[in-house]
């Protein structure tokens, strides 16, 4: 795949300069290898498009078309059926396995030119690679600290219900309303990050940062938490992303109550780099479903 340099920005500071006072300046993406080129069809999708008009068309489209709010509250009774399949599926694998299950297998489950179809193939491609292993990663990560502290599940699972009640399945609505489910997903994402780093940024134009047109390769310690980036090139799958993994961990905590397996356990939070950030060694819980 090839080397390159590169700098980290590891300060809120220089962080928030460069992505959101001159977002436009660090705004695109730096020169890739021919080989990194093959796997975006010459760029052709929104998270490595340079930027410019095609970055652009490529935004514009993906976000009136499947991720705005009104686009998502559309597709709402899509979600609903695939939580209510997911419960399902969770229910029957653990009464076949004495409430033993596996928290990842059951938590994946206006350009004038148009695109070409190994274009449109590589589009549709960074949806599904940037949605779905992130989403359900993190959903093992939550599972595993409910399990860890019962406290937690406690506290989410009385939130659940002092919102829905016993009668119904909680919905994105009642999700919105939930002040500790909101609180635990943003705790959730500063703990366990989708990935180490955001996307590469590089500059459209000569320019100072902090004040340098050099780098200070000693770095600073920050504390800013950007799991989907922010500025121009912010992750725009943000509120599908979010509304998934809320809306999943309330399903998941309002159906079962989850305790480690094998009992006297203890959950390992080792991680494994890959794509995303995982667990050294998949997540297994018990389940038990609640009355």
């Amino acid at each position: 795949m090839g080397n390159r340099t590169m700098i980290i920005i590891s300060s809120a500071e220089l962080a928030h300069e460069a992505l959101i006072e001159k977002g436009q300046i660090f705004a695109t993406r730096p020169r890739e290898s021919p080989t990194r080129n093959i796997f975006s069809c010459d760029k052709f999708t929104v998270n490595a498009a340079l930027y410019g008009p095609v970055w652009r068309s490529l935004r514009k489209n993906m976000v009136q078309g499947m991720l705005s709010s009104t686009r998502l509250k559309q597709f709402s009774c899509v979600r609903n059926v695939s939580m209510d399949k997911m419960i399902v599926r969770i229910r029957s694998e653990s009464e076949a396995n004495d409430g033993a299950v596996w928290v990842l297998r059951s938590a994946r489950g206006g350009q004038k030119s148009a695109p070409t179809n190994a274009e449109i193939v590589t589009l549709v491609s960074e949806l599904l690679n940037g949605g779905t292993d992130t989403t359900a990663t993190g959903i093992e990560w939550a599972i595993a600290r409910m399990i860890e502290n019962p406290e937690m599940q406690y506290r989410l699972y009385n939130e659940i219900k002092s919102t829905v009640g016993r009668d119904r399945s909680v919905d994105e609505r009642d999700c919105e309303k939930m002040v500790y489910l909101n609180a635990f997903v943003k705790e959730l994402l500063r703990k366990h990050r989708p990935t180490y780093f955001s996307l590469a940024h590089a500059v459209t134009e000569p320019t100072k940062l902090g004040g340098r047109e050099d780098a200070d390769m000693m770095g600073m310690n920050g504390v800013k938490m950007i799991p989907f980036g922010m500025g121009q090139r912010i992750c725009p799958g943000l509120g599908m992303a979010t509304t998934h993994i809320n809306l999943m961990i309330a399903r998941l905590v309002q159906a079962f109550e989850w305790s480690v397996y094998p009992e006297n356990n203890k959950v390992d939070f080792s991680e494994n780099t890959e794509f995303t950030v995982l667990m050294k060694n998949t997540l297994r819980a018990k389940v038990k479903p609640r009355v």
